[in-house]
């Protein structure tokens, strides 16, 4: 028998291996936090033990039907006023001009909101977008009974429908 079989070396060397498992760990570690982020993965504090432990999303039903207790009725005072609905109203303002209230503005169900839109000096309000459909152009828009989020876009445009910069000639 010949000795070559000694002589052989790992077709790795052992800084190659070393890289390799770093790497793997490192997207092992970087799938458990995407994973946390999305939501897929939850945990939950065990109360006898301080680990984290993971909880499943989808849970088998118990192998052996237990008896459901049915809550008591709870009542809710008169004086307790019902939980409302809130939406988000968000309003784009283009360049050339501002919106009031601007961004994102948490509403209650039922409130009347007005978005006031002012051009810069030189500029006037040109197009104006509520959900998707175009508006006539104005100077503020009034929701008088907010029922779902809203998107608001307003676009300016020059007075003279020219770049309001003028170079030097």
């Amino acid at each position: 028998m010949s000795d070559n079989r000694k002589k052989r070396k790992s077709p790795m060397s052992s800084k190659t291996k070393t890289s390799i498992t770093l790497a793997v760990f490192s997207l092992a570690i970087l799938v458990v936090i995407l994973c946390i982020m999305s939501g897929s993965l939850h945990f939950q504090k065990n109360s006898t033990s301080t680990e984290p432990t993971p909880t499943p999303l989808v849970t088998a039903p118990p192998s052996t039907p237990r008896p459901t207790e049915t809550p008591a009725p709870t009542e809710t005072p008169a004086d307790t006023p019902e939980p409302t609905e809130t939406y988000t109203v968000t309003v784009f303002a283009g360049h050339g001009g501002s919106a009031d209230p601007s961004g994102t503005t948490t509403v209650q169900s039922g409130d009347r909101i007005t978005v006031v839109f002012t051009p810069d000096a030189g500029y006037h309000v040109d197009s104006l977008t509520v959900n998707g459909e175009i508006m006539d152009p104005a100077d503020s828009y009034t929701i008088d009974d907010v029922s779902g989020n809203v998107s608001i876009d307003v676009t300016f445009d020059t007075d003279s429908g020219q770049p309001s910069t003028q170079l030097p000639g």
